[in-house]
């Protein structure tokens, strides 16, 4: 039987039921079949499966451990990390939190001191988990890192990763209430952003001047709040003019009548 006609063929259960039997006498060679399962589990966790995702990440994760130099491997790395989205899709970001560690010290070893978008990607899937448990010095000290190393690839070039980076760390400060150090990374974003956008209306614009605006009403200046306020609502309703009730549009108006300038 092999495991990958039963894959083309959509006959997951008996492909399932068959690796299962087979983790106990594996060979070298049998890394595809591990392959395989990680793969499929990689797939149920882009079609937002996650109870799908972790019995074949699970699975596939036994299976590679068995296998000569398994503890720490790239394939190790990303089952790890495919794991810790599936427990965060389903909302628990604590058994989430045990896979990204795990993931993230391997992707680091792997690496050493280079800046690889995959260390990137795993410092930042802590920062998510953390912030998610209400640990917002945990969340930007690893949103910090995953900012610092995604520059760190791309130099001085606008990119839409560092522009996202920058914002997930203003919304760190923003939590924390550092609400001028927010301002600053909120800025940075915007100006990438615009970049970017080749100043063309564009929902990342939008939600940018809006974070801008939040961090100058939290710094009580509720003029300049309001004047960025404003700025993203202008575009908001370029963007949308064939739909004026928006939901965006609406948000944001509702936040401008609660922050009156004073």
């Amino acid at each position: 039987m092999d495991l990958k006609q039963l894959l083309n063929d959509e006959n997951l259960y008996v492909a399932f039921e068959y690796a299962l039997r087979q983790v106990d006498e594996l060979k070298p060679k049998d890394v595809e079949l591990a392959n395989d399962l990680k793969h499929l589990g990689l797939v149920y966790n882009l079609l937002n499966d996650s109870d799908q995702a972790l019995k074949y990440l699970e699975l596939s994760l036994k299976m590679y451990k068995k296998l000569p130099g398994g503890d720490n491997h790239a394939d190790i790395a990303a089952i790890l990390s495919g794991l810790g989205l599936a427990y965060g899709r389903l909302g628990n970001y604590t058994e989430a939190l045990k896979y990204f560690q795990p993931a993230l010290e391997i992707e680091q070893a792997l690496h050493k001191e280079e800046a690889h978008d995959s260390v990137a990607t795993a410092l930042n899937n802590v920062g998510v988990a953390y912030g998610r448990l209400g640990n917002h010095a945990e969340s930007f000290k690893y949103y910090q890192l995953s900012l610092e190393v995604k520059q760190a690839l791309h130099k001085e070039e606008a990119h839409d990763v560092v522009a996202k980076a920058l914002n997930d760390v203003g919304i760190s400060c923003l939590l924390l209430g550092n609400y001028a150090q927010a301002l600053e990374y909120f800025k940075s974003a915007l100006d990438m952003y615009k970049q970017l956008r080749r100043d063309k209306d564009h929902e990342d614009v939008i939600f940018a001047l809006y974070s801008v605006g939040q961090s100058y009403y939290y710094l009580n200046n509720h003029t300049q709040a309001q004047a960025y306020y404003q700025l993203s609502l202008e575009m908001a309703q370029r963007l949308f003019s064939d739909n004026p009730d928006h939901e965006l549009i609406k948000d944001i108006r509702k936040v401008m009548a609660f922050c009156k300038p004073g």
